[in-house]
């Protein structure tokens, strides 16, 4: 569902200095999709993970005189966007998941680009009221749309020892799945991130303190993409990007795990793209920014008529 559609002509946010707009955020492989996807001046491109913004402004910058169509299922994201719609005319922001967002595009245009920059945001996993991150006590919740009606909670609730294993053995291949499993039901209810770290952690042998860490992350990873059904809505993405995409257009994805790049690796090849341009980060970006060691470019050219 479009819960929220505008852009930079309906919009005028009251001025804001340096400081509140604070410094712009960098995705992970920005530069090197800057240098492959080659755009004309006056582009539709459409974005369908706006996140922090990092994409729009690189390509606003770089191309101001483009169409710049921003989407996100997170209501904050698109509020933030939001307050940038002074600064660069051609952005257009609106709220949707991945399925929702061809109606807001000009009748009988197609985009130049589709962009898509799996997972989540650092202002998220930051936000003590999200329950994305187990390093905050906070609300059990993971909804990257809060108006969904299932969060993390419930859903644990309502899901069998043998179901989360899994999830927890197909999303995040986690060794000890059944284990943990197990005891995240013993514990239930849980309401707070809080509780389910340590419903994890007693489920653990002893081991080194970042191997614990990562064991943790995946949980949390795994429970977050069930909550927000990533991987349904990725498979359901990637075809409808690639039927409105225009002729000699870009499909540009960015992935994070390996579950999401199977998908879109599978994704290529049922459109006869075997070879496709695949690329991960320089051992430069991955020094300055952890984050990208995972990380995947795949682009795929769309051929003309």
């Amino acid at each position: 569902m479009v819960i929220i559609a505008m852009c930079a002509a309906e919009h005028k946010p009251s001025a804001l200095d340096s400081a509140s707009r604070g410094i712009p955020h960098v995705p992970v492989l920005l530069d090197t999709l800057m240098q492959m996807l080659v755009l004309a001046p006056d582009a539709l491109i459409v974005d369908l993970t706006f996140g922090q913004g990092g994409y729009a402004q690189a390509f606003l910058k770089r191309y101001p005189d483009c169409r710049y169509f921003g989407f996100d299922r997170d209501p904050q994201a698109v509020s933030n966007g939001l307050l940038w719609t002074d600064t660069y005319p051609g952005l257009c922001l609106a709220q949707a998941d991945f399925t929702a967002w061809p109606i807001q595009l000009p009748s009988g245009q197609h985009p130049d680009a589709v962009i898509m920059d799996l997972g989540i945001s650092s202002t998220q996993l930051d936000d003590p009221r999200r329950g994305f991150s187990f390093q905050l006590d906070s609300p059990l919740d993971m909804r990257m749309n809060p108006a969904d009606p299932q969060n993390a909670a419930s859903l644990l609730a309502a899901t069998s020892a043998a179901e989360l294993e899994t999830w927890l053995r197909t999303l995040v291949q986690l060794p000890m799945a059944g284990r943990i499993a197990a005891r995240i039901c013993e514990r239930r209810p849980m309401k707070s991130s809080g509780e389910l770290k340590r419903a994890v952690l007693s489920a653990l042998p002893k081991m080194d303190f970042y191997k614990r860490q990562q064991i943790l992350s995946q949980v949390f990873l795994a429970l977050r993409m069930r909550v927000n059904r990533e991987l349904e809505q990725l498979a359901q993405a990637l075809p409808l990007a690639w039927l409105h995409l225009k002729p000699g257009g870009t499909l540009a994805v960015v992935s994070f795990q390996s579950a999401e790049d199977k998908q879109v690796k599978n994704f290529a090849r049922s459109i006869g793209l075997q070879k496709h341009l695949s690329v991960k980060a320089s051992r430069q970006e991955q020094r300055d920014n952890p984050r990208s060691r995972s990380a995947r470019l795949r682009l795929l050219p769309k051929k003309t008529l």
